[in-house]
């Protein structure tokens, strides 16, 4: 059995490795700060230069320091008070996306200037081509800070075949990371794209908070209040994700008091839609305490026709996770061919496969909707023969080229967009979509992908 996530992911999200990466990006710095002021002079002359070697010293200092806050902060190493670490948050984030730009212009233009055998960085063409990378760099910079405040909506249209009494429109926001870089004006950008989706259910799928001891949240009741806005009759649903503080700690419980929020880690809803006039029910198979413990109500066959939300918690292997074969059978789901949390079995695999038709073997009359955080939950979900899957996490790698870098950290189908997986027990399929967020983390910048809401029609073909 294979994680979803490869060896390669594995390898990128070490804390050691990241910690190890400090004294390349300290050189980086160095780097960057020895073109900038040497533009023009070799190295001989720019150490007899006492003004531009003060300059090259305090450039490399500041852009270390600048990166270091990121990967510290990246560890939750972070300065205490909130709205000083949102400044420093903001200037390392923005100096993290200019450096690997100006970087890359760097190493391409150093590279065009030796092929043309003007590789000592005296002459007005290295000068030249230094100046460019950092106009560029700038200009990139600028360019996705403003891109990522721009929220924009996704449409998928499904087809539950036949097994909800009615229609449903719901709307997916994953990765808010309210906190550091994401305040009220943002939030109150994707409320608003929300609310024009007109959904009738919403659901966030964790990382609502940018901290796990959400220490950066500034604007807290004023994001709350902004949140509350959100118009969906069935209702607004919460899981956990690896960013975000426990559920019974004071924050979250006013995040959710205050926002009209409902958590669902850990637990299942049975929602039976309302047709021609008639108005939708509500019930709770499986609840979450604010102490992790689980109550039951009422455990009995789902009604025909309902759309059944199984909400997850936080990461594949984390100690509060429920196996999710569990959690459907306390709810009086039939839970297809089971599998463990996280482990990718021999019995799904990413369609189309040989196997069984799943027209073929008898279907339940109702729809299974998977709440997860991490992409790495939908190889679970397969093997219970959930209908959809609902993930985030990946962002889709925010900005280029840490989108390469992500993208290369998960298998096909769970990085981002819609795929599908086929239970070759059963041959139930199993379709996942995958957001890039509608927030983003750290750097304050999207580049080449988008902050995003999720809109899904669930409507007869």
């Amino acid at each position: 059995m294979v994680s979803p996530m490869n060896k390669f992911g594995n390898f990128v999200t070490n804390e050691y490795l990241q910690l190890f990466l400090m004294i390349p990006v300290f050189l980086g710095a160095l780097y960057v700060a020895i073109r900038i002021t040497g533009a023009g002079m070799d190295i001989r002359s720019l150490l007899r230069s006492r003004p531009r070697l003060i300059m090259c010293m305090v450039l490399t200092v500041a852009g270390a320091a600048c990166l270091g806050y990121m990967f510290l902060s990246h560890l939750e190493l972070q300065v205490k008070n909130a709205p000083v670490n949102r400044v420093l948050v903001w200037i390392s984030g923005s100096y993290v996306a200019f450096f690997i730009y100006f970087l890359l212009l760097l190493l391409v233009s150093d590279l065009f200037c030796f092929l043309l055998r003007n590789s000592g960085h005296n002459d007005i063409l290295s000068s030249l081509f230094m100046v460019f990378s950092v106009g560029i760099a700038i200009f990139l910079t600028i360019c996705g800070v403003v891109h990522a405040r721009n929220v924009r909506a996704v449409h998928y249209d499904l087809s539950p075949e036949g097994r909800l009494s009615a229609p449903l429109r719901l709307v997916e926001v994953s990765d808010l990371h309210m906190g550091s870089v994401i305040g009220t004006a943002h939030v109150q950008r994707v409320v608003d794209a929300v609310n024009a989706s007109h959904p009738d259910l919403v659901v966030f799928l964790g990382d609502q908070f940018n901290r796990t001891s959400a220490v950066d949240v500034v604007e807290a009741e004023e994001i709350f209040k902004v949140l509350s806005q959100i118009k969906a009759p069935l209702g607004a649903y919460a899981v956990l994700g690896n960013h975000d503080p426990d559920l019974n700690t004071d924050i979250y419980q006013q995040y959710l008091s205050e926002s009209g929020i409902t958590a669902l880690d850990n637990g299942v809803l049975e929602i039976i839609p309302g047709s021609a006039g008639q108005q939708a029910e509500i019930r709770t198979l499986v609840s979450a305490s604010s102490d992790g413990s689980q109550s039951y109500v009422n455990p009995e066959t789902p009604a025909a026709g309902a759309l059944l939300l199984a909400g997850r918690t936080k990461l594949p292997g984390d100690e509060e996770r429920v196996p999710l074969a569990e959690l459907l059978d306390r709810a009086g789901i039939r839970a297809g061919s089971g599998g463990s949390d996280g482990d990718a079995s021999d019995e799904s695999s990413s369609a189309p496969l040989p196997g069984p038709s799943s027209s073929d073997l008898t279907q339940p009359d109702y729809y299974l909707l998977v709440l997860d955080h991490d992409p790495n939950g939908i190889t679970e979900a397969t093997a219970c023969d959930a209908d959809l899957v609902l993930a985030g996490h990946t962002h889709r790698g925010q900005f280029f080229p840490t989108s390469l870098l992500t993208q290369f950290s998960y298998e096909k189908g769970y990085f981002y967009g819609m795929a599908q997986t086929v239970n070759q027990l059963t041959g139930h399929i199993t379709t996942s979509i995958v957001s890039s967020g509608a927030g983003y983390f750290q750097t304050p910048i999207r580049i080449g992908t988008d902050s995003e809401i999720v809109v899904v029609d669930l409507r007869k073909p």
